[in-house]
């Protein structure tokens, strides 16, 4: 809220106020000296000549008037003239993006587009506030005046992103910077269109792309019975434990043979259960695409696994390795600059620690300020990811317990108790013994393990251990990373002792090789 007012040399000046009552107290004050100081609010203004002390807000408020088109055109023109006919395009375009109302700032832009040709009064945060037909009028007139834009920032959008890392939240940012429309859904890794929360559908809902509310509460009560479902499964499982603690025998006992058995029938009402959730929330997904594409806009999610129905999948993983990182392809949809933090964010997130140096050495970082940057972001990267103080302790026992591993090209970290891998990578990095070189197997106790090195031995594990879900085409290994750069990453939830042999075999084969010792008869792990 501003209270503006011209000086002794008629210059246009202006002075921030917290809220209505106390700009009207200020405005009263600037009376005596500038006889044409008004309150500007919500596109309304109140003149300090219309208002006497004494006066409640409620009779002051009721000579407040609409401002028009006019009147800014009028005042925009008087500032032109006082600068001598020269009125800078930025200037100008900062002086229509102060404007209130968006169908007023298109007008104006227009209008200066008109009298200006080939000085651009547009700004991105005026095309993003715009309604869909706004927006046709100023791409409209930019072509009428051959002015180059860059169309993406004038398509709607609605971004549907989940909060569950660092370039996830830092997307999020990027998005509230510029003004973009989004919903962000908090599931963890793995997320997916067919398990989007019912308040993503009932924002969406809300934006004008319409789903039944009845529908929506029975989405919010199918999940409810999975919750309960998994409340009962991990009661059952924690119990067995409990019960194997205690008596410590190997054999299972009739307890834990009841138990398991109403795990599995626990597990196949679950099953049933998660396939209607998706299928309603997949039928939701359609409708919601088909009434966005009828309206113009576009409905973009990040990193979202299953079937889209229609939206617009923004990811970098698996088969779209290749693809820049999905915070570039962000910032390229809305015409964006990222800035240098963001970028080592993307390089973070593409190729982890090794792409991060890659960046520092384009950017000619020195040893220890690049460390500093990359050290920064992985702790940020691991804090958005919610690991723990306790987990982060078990990995550095699980350091300590590898030895002396300097110089070492293969390090296998086997039973780590959590998969949080970015506990241990970090370490290694840390500690000097991980950069660009080396391959590291990760086991987990939670039956999850991940590579990170070669990608030979990436895609080797793909060919090997990777297995489709021919309903919903998800997989159980992911991978990434800059594979066409020779390293990334690989994870899944297989067999461990087979991968660790597989991963073993390869490397010492290779060395051979290297080394010309390469025997052809030798058995290899799937002769045996």
């Amino acid at each position: 809220m501003w209270i503006y007012y011209k000086n002794k040399s008629s210059k246009n000046c202006f002075y921030g106020v917290k809220n209505l009552e106390e700009g009207i107290d200020i405005l009263l004050d600037f009376e005596e000296k500038y006889g044409d100081a008004y309150l500007e609010y919500d596109g309304k203004r109140i003149y300090a000549r219309d208002i006497q002390r004494g006066q409640s807000i409620e009779e002051i408020t009721s000579k407040v008037r609409e401002i028009t088109t006019e009147e800014y055109i009028k005042e925009i023109d008087e500032d032109i003239e006082l600068s001598d006919g020269y009125y800078d395009g930025f200037e100008l375009a900062d002086t229509i993006k102060d404007v209130h109302n968006s169908s007023t700032r298109v007008q104006l832009t227009l209008h200066y587009i008109e009298k200006f040709s080939g000085i651009p009064a547009f700004t991105d945060y005026i095309a993003r506030t715009a309604t869909p037909e706004e927006r046709k009028l100023l791409l409209q007139a930019y072509e009428e005046n051959g002015i180059s834009i860059d169309r993406k920032i004038f398509e709607p959008k609605i971004w549907i992103v989940p909060n569950n890392d660092l370039e996830a939240r830092t997307i999020i940012q990027l998005l509230e910077d510029k003004g973009e429309k989004h919903i962000i859904t908090n599931q963890a890794w793995g997320a997916s269109w067919e398990m989007l929360e019912p308040e993503v559908f009932k924002i969406l809902s809300m934006q004008g792309l319409e789903v039944e509310s009845e529908y929506i509460d029975l989405l919010k009560d199918i999940d409810q019975e999975i919750k309960k479902t998994n409340a009962e499964i991990a009661k059952l499982s924690s119990e067995i434990d409990e019960i194997n603690n205690k008596n410590g025998i190997t054999e299972e006992s009739i307890e834990i043979i009841s138990r398991k058995k109403k795990i599995e029938e626990l597990e196949g009402v679950k099953a049933e259960t998660l396939d209607k959730r998706q299928s309603m929330a997949s039928d939701f997904l359609f409708s919601i695409n088909r009434q966005a594409n009828e309206k113009g806009i576009t409905i973009y999610g990040i990193e979202l696994q299953g079937n889209s129905r229609g939206s617009i999948d923004v990811d970098h993983h698996n088969e779209r390795s290749n693809e820049k990182a999905s915070i570039q392809q962000v910032a390229d949809i809305i015409g964006a600059d990222l800035t240098i933090y963001e970028k080592f964010v993307a390089a973070n997130d593409k190729g982890s620690i090794q792409a991060m140096e890659e960046l520092g050495d384009e950017y000619g970082l020195s040893k220890d300020d690049l460390q500093e940057i990359i050290l920064y972001t992985r702790r940020r990267d691991r804090e958005t990811q919610g690991i723990t103080l306790e987990q982060e302790a078990q990995a550095e026992e699980a350091i300590r317990a590898l030895g002396d591993i300097t110089g070492k090209d293969y390090v296998l970290v086997d039973g780590l108790p959590h998969s949080k891998t970015a506990t241990i990578m970090d370490r290694l990095y840390a500690y000097g013994i991980y950069g660009k070189n080396g391959n590291v197997l990760i086991t987990s106790k939670d039956g999850e393990t991940n590579f990170y090195g070669s990608t030979e031995i990436i895609e080797m594990l793909d060919s090997k251990f990777k297995v489709e879900d021919p309903n919903t085409g998800r997989s159980n290994c992911w991978c990434g990373g800059s594979l066409d750069q020779g390293y990334g990453f690989w994870g899944g939830k297989t067999d461990q002792e087979a991968i660790k042999r597989e991963v073993e075999a390869y490397i010492n084969a290779k060395k051979k090789e290297q080394q010309g010792h390469n025997d052809p008869n030798e058995k290899s792990v799937d002769d045996e």
